[in-house]
């Protein structure tokens, strides 16, 4: 009251003088009139003030509620009277135990009564406990969920991680088991050891990649890794051509002049007997069947440009053989010069074969880690049957997503199926999953516009260096252990189309050594060169036809890829508009090259002991690859041999075929357990003809006295113990006989 009071007075004194002036002016003063004055209360302190607590009872690694959490801002005057509260939402809350700041779904490590602070900057803070009940049976790890977009680098490129999902997995007891996932972001990386920043890639090589996140409890760190490669040069977005200049591919201008005759067939007067390579068209082969075979068998093209697509595996276990040293033998062995390898490499190999009808293209890419993208391929054991066809497909995918490759680029005759895809896995090879074969997916149907797989590859490392046989048993290496290419030939062979030329030795056998051409061929034990028979169904050959009496001089087949071939007496050879024979190599016939052993032919495969033969002269061969139609029904199928074997191919005709012959008589693969007479179980696909009448096998391989040399005669007849009754396989008489007049 006394300063209410005092106030007014002072108004009141204030007004008077302001009214009533003075006029005295020499000795008043005049009054300026003034604001009163206002006194702010003093305030002598600042605090905040929980309104409502957060949530105070909790198991160890739950997440902090601070949802509940409400904070008011209070002033006091010096006699601690409230002045003024206001609710704010600008504090924080620190954790007195560490001093850090807390924040809503923290984890809580800590067991026990936990204080917090609330606080602000010129505020005395606040505080709560909350008491954090132990839990049991913890348990915490790392998932890689998601690998990052880019795995595979080439020198130069910066590593990242963008894409990469890391899940944090715990578990452990409260109240009842928990287990929760989540998604972490705030993870460490390391590259071969090193702290990731910027990191640049500038050596090729494996590297591995560890992401680490400290443990709840511990803080210890929680790990897990992935692997990357590094190549020197993309040669994968698009398919790199090799220009090998090492080749020394020896020409041979041997000739072989061979007189025919036949009593049963006349010709008219200036008949020559004969059609030139000129006058013949190598018109029914490979390519022809691969677009109906009923197998879902999409070989590779055999001629042209054709790439390869190649993919080492890192097969769980095996990390540690993902080096540049191991990348580098399979370049070589796929694409290296000739005078890289003590034989020759794939490239190297089908160049010189086909005469440069067929030059693989293409590249190898970094190792791929299956595992990393299927959990399928996590375990060892999951490698086998159809899974390998699944992974042969993820590789593409995979190649497609790490260097943007176009499939399109890597299918070179359109037809919907990349060319090849080859699969070169770290495992130790064991006879079984682990081998060496070539398989296809069963796609039948392909895709133009973005190819899928089809044929595949399928080998160990071990193959390329002959190490595959145990050292305990084989002792020493072979001479071309340090990169051998010897498995991958004679396996992309079959992804050409051809077949093995041994016997395959399951079920009931009685002569485990069975090899019509004696091993020396590198579709029966990895040996030399291609047989002609098998360059006729590559389409690289095209030969001579007799259907008369004639004598052909007969060029070797190392300088040009060509030969002779005769059928049954009454074989008759359709001609297309321009009056071209069509030879189809889907029939049979006797077929005859001028060997030499220079070259493909100079070096065997030492794993196996095959050895070409040494020696020249004239190879005769009865050929039968007669086809089947194939009919599906419901629950089976049926074969039937067409009469004419020109029948699949004629216009018009969209039969499903299959070859049936082989060169296994016996056991689970012989020729009756396809559904066809046990008759054609003793059929051949290809047969060498022994100039000493020999029964040839493994172990009696083919050498130089296999060889027609000069003075030698061949006909069905005399060799009929090579043939079923002295008759071709079909039951037709074959009565041409063959002289060897000279060979110069």
């Amino acid at each position: 009251m006394k300063k209410h009071a005092w106030l007014i007075l002072t108004a009141m004194m204030f007004l008077s003088a302001c009214q009533y002036p003075s006029n005295n002016t020499e000795t008043s003063t005049e009054q300026v009139p003034t604001e009163p004055v206002v006194t702010e209360p003093v305030v002598a302190r600042k605090s905040l003030i929980l309104l409502t607590s957060p949530l105070l009872d909790y198991y160890q690694f739950d997440k902090l509620d601070l949802t509940d959490l409400r904070v008011s801002e209070a002033t006091y005057d010096k006699d601690d009277n409230l002045l003024s509260s206001n609710e704010i939402t600008d504090f924080k809350v620190i954790n007195d135990a560490d001093g850090n700041e807390a924040h809503d779904g923290d984890i809580l490590s800590s067991v026990g009564y936990v204080n917090y602070s609330v606080v602000k900057e010129g505020f005395e803070s606040a505080s709560f406990n909350i008491f954090v009940t132990e839990v049991s049976n913890f348990a915490q790890y790392l998932i890689l969920q998601t690998l990052p977009d880019k795995t595979a680098y080439t020198i130069g490129e910066n590593y990242t991680d963008e894409g990469m999902v890391i899940n944090l997995n715990t578990k452990y007891v409260a109240e009842k088991s928990k287990n929760m996932t989540q998604v972490v972001k705030d993870y460490h990386i390391k590259i071969n050891g090193v702290e990731y920043e910027e990191y640049q890639f500038t050596t090729p090589g494996s590297y591995t990649v560890e992401i680490t996140y400290p443990r709840w409890d511990t803080g210890e760190d929680l790990k897990v890794s992935y692997s990357v490669y590094c190549i020197e040069e993309n040669t994968i977005t698009t398919p790199k051509q090799y220009v090998d200049n090492t080749i020394n591919f020896q020409t041979d201008y041997t000739t072989a002049n061979i007189k025919f005759t036949n009593s049963n067939v006349t010709l008219e007067e200036g008949d020559k007997g004969y059609y030139s390579p000129e006058e013949v068209i190598n018109e029914y082969n490979m390519e022809d069947y691969t677009l109906r075979n009923a197998s879902n068998w999409v070989s590779t093209p055999s001629t042209g440009e054709v790439p390869l697509l190649v993919v080492p595996i890192v097969t769980p276990g095996d990390e540690s053989k993902a080096t540049e040293e191991n990348w580098n033998i399979i370049q070589k062995a796929f694409f290296g010069n000739s005078s890289d390898l003590h034989f020759e490499s794939v490239h190297s190999y089908y160049y010189q074969a086909s005469k440069g009808k067929l030059d693989f293209t293409g590249g190898v890419t970094g190792f791929f880690t299956p595992g990393d993208y299927d959990k399928t391929f996590k375990t060892i054991s999951n490698y086998s049957g159809s899974n390998v066809g699944t992974l042969a497909s993820l590789c593409l995918k995979w190649a497609v997503s790490q260097y943007g490759i176009d499939p399109k680029d890597y299918d070179s005759n359109g037809d919907g199926f990349i060319d090849g895809l080859w699969m070169v896995y770290l495992h130790k090879t064991n006879g079984s999953d682990f081998w060496a074969y070539t398989s296809t997916t069963q796609k039948g149907v392909g895709n133009v516009d973005s190819p899928v797989v089809n044929i595949y590859g399928w080998a160990g490392l071990e193959f390329l260096t002959d190490s595959y046989y145990s050292l305990a048993t084989y002792p020493e290496y072979y001479d071309n252990h340090e990169c051998d290419a010897h498995v991958l030939i004679h396996e992309t062979g079959h992804m050409l189309g051809a077949q093995d030329y041994y016997a395959y030795m399951t079920g009931n056998i009685t002569d485990y050594s069975y090899d019509p051409l004696g091993s020396a061929d590198m579709m029966s034990q990895n040996c030399g060169d291609h047989n002609i028979y098998t360059k006729l169904l590559y389409g690289w050959a095209t030969p001579y036809i007799v259907y008369g009496d004639c004598t052909i001089s007969l060029p070797s087949s190392q300088l040009e890829e060509t030969c002779i071939v005769f059928a049954k007496d009454s074989r008759e050879y359709k001609k297309d508009e321009n009056g071209k024979v069509l030879f189809n190599a889907y029939d049979e016939y006797i077929a005859m090259e001028l060997y030499q052993p220079k070259n493909l032919n100079v070096q065997g495969y030492d794993c196996y002991g095959s050895s070409p033969i040494q020696g020249t002269g004239v190879k005769v061969y009865h050929v039968d690859n007669r086809l089947f139609k194939y009919t599906s029904t419901s629950y089976n199928y049926s074969l039937e041999m067409y009469d004419n074997p020109d029948d699949p191919f004629e216009d018009g005709n969209t039969d499903s075929l299959l070859t049936v012959i082989s060169n296994t008589k016996e056991g689970l693969r012989a020729e009756s357990n396809y559904g066809v007479s046990s008759s054609y179980n003793p059929m051949d696909e290809v047969r060498l003809i022994s100039k000493n009448h020999r029964t040839l096998s493994m172990s009696n391989p083919a050498t130089s006295t296999a060889l027609f040399t000069a003075g030698s005669t061949f006909s069905v007849s005399s060799y009929n113990e090579q043939f079923i009754n002295g008759l071709l396989d079909s039951g037709e008489s074959c009565s041409f006989s063959a002289s060897i007049l000279s060979i110069l």
